[in-house]
């Protein structure tokens, strides 16, 4: 097996890579259907949850809030439709403005992270409301991002870039 490079890794080719040495081609194959059937399950599954949001948090009670089941439907139909659109616009976007596989898990991390502590205490405890919940997600996600950044720079000569 050949050493990975960075670029290897960040594009994520470490656990295909393990699998090819470890049994072969049919190790190879089976991490592309193991990785076929993941991107399709959990694509889908993001596909019904925003349309399921779109169409009945969104258009159900704002726009039309006396839609019928068809209407629903076909609202429900043009959601998945239009999502799929946009994240697909989203990844050829980040596909050539050279957005790495590493890049976007920490980025995801440094966004997301913050909120994860506000939710879990606002099902859980009792005395947390909503001010306080929403203002320790924005100033957790703002100091994560200026950790980020400061450690980025501070590692790479004060060039932050993407890659």
């Amino acid at each position: 097996m050949r050493t990975l490079t960075p670029a290897d890794v960040s594009a994520g080719l470490p656990a295909p890579s393990a699998a090819a040495a470890l049994f072969g081609q049919p190790g190879a194959a089976a991490m592309l259907v193991l990785l076929f059937l993941a991107v399709t399950s959990a694509t889908s599954a993001e596909l019904i949850a925003v349309s399921s949001i779109l169409t009945y948090d969104v258009y159900k009670r704002y726009i039309n809030p006396l839609a019928s089941k068809k209407q629903i439907l076909r609202v429900s139909h043009y959601m998945v439709a239009t999502y799929a659109l946009v994240m697909s616009l989203a990844g050829l976007i980040f596909f050539y403005i050279g957005v790495s596989m590493g890049w976007l898990y920490t980025f995801m991390g440094v966004v997301l992270g913050s909120s994860v502590v506000p939710i879990a205490l606002c099902t859980t405890w009792q005395k947390a409301n909503k001010t306080g919940c929403l203002a320790g997600a924005v100033m957790g996600f703002i100091a994560g991002l200026v950790a980020w950044l400061g450690t980025t720079a501070g590692l790479n000569a004060g060039v932050i870039n993407v890659v």
